[in-house]
């Protein structure tokens, strides 16, 4: 059995073990994995399993000190030996996300029966295609903004790798300006200066999903806006999501405007 400790290596892990291998999900769907605590079912599962994958980096603090009979691997960790940041979300990088999935397909192997590595070894070789694939339509995204427009804001400092991938700036505000995430008055005008001055147009929460309403979003009180609740996001979130203003209803009826396909489809 193996155990993928949060959502990202969860789809990844069950994408390459593709049913040759029983995969566990300890965080479920929206949780979020800097506050999850073990619970006695999930160390139940751990005591039971032939290999643990978490991210590493510090993005569950309670997955540091993992007790397996098998191997535990820090996957992050071990894609991206030479990163000595603060952000564990390493896998918006696209490439990054490719070295994980290298990383899972070593780690995987030793526990598949003989006759299950060929087929892992061509699921990865699919899996890292698409995430290349990913990279370049990303980067075609991107490059055609204007680079004034290339400014990344949110409330935490999550989108590192992204904007280091492709160039853009990211204003992460309450890492930057708050201390242990209070937000005060005075945090709050530095804040607006800063947003103001950058030319964003939208902020957006690592919470929020494709499918919510931005206008709706913004009507919500500040302070519980910047405060909401981060969870992990979606590896796979459109990036032209990120700095396009959402029409209002009546506009996205009298014109439809298409965002390019990702190249995702072969993977899922």
């Amino acid at each position: 059995m193996v155990v993928a400790v949060d959502g990202t290596l969860c789809d990844l892990t069950k994408t390459l073990a593709a049913g040759a291998a029983s995969v566990t999900c300890l965080i479920p769907p929206g949780g979020d994995p800097h506050s999850y605590r073990l619970k006695p079912s999930d160390r139940s599962q751990i005591a039971k399993s032939d290999l643990v994958l978490h991210i590493g980096f510090g993005l569950t603090p309670s997955a540091r000190k993992l007790k397996s009979p098998g191997m535990v691997v820090a996957v992050g960790e071990v894609a991206l030996p030479s990163y000595g940041g603060s952000d564990p979300h390493v896998w918006h990088d696209p490439a990054n996300s490719a070295a994980m999935v290298r990383v899972i397909s070593r780690s995987l192997s030793p526990v598949l029966a003989a006759s299950d590595r060929a087929a892992l070894q061509q699921r990865t070789a699919k899996a890292v295609a698409v995430f290349q694939a990913l990279q370049g339509w990303e980067a075609k995204q991107f490059s055609s903004l204007p680079s004034a427009q290339r400014v990344l804001v949110t409330d935490h400092r999550t989108y590192s790798h992204l904007a280091n991938r492709f160039g853009l700036v990211e204003i992460a505000m309450l890492d930057s300006h708050t201390t242990g995430g209070v937000l005060r008055p005075s945090s709050l005008k530095r804040i607006t200066q800063e947003v103001k001055a950058s030319g964003a147009k939208t902020i957006f929460s690592p919470a929020a999903t494709p499918e919510q309403n931005p206008e709706a979003h913004q009507q919500e009180p500040r302070d519980c806006r910047l405060r909401k609740h981060r969870s992990m996001g979606r590896a796979l979130l459109p990036v032209a999501m990120l700095f396009r203003r959402r029409p209002s209803t009546s506009a996205r009826s009298s014109r439809a405007r298409a965002v390019p396909a990702t190249p995702l489809e072969p993977m899922l």
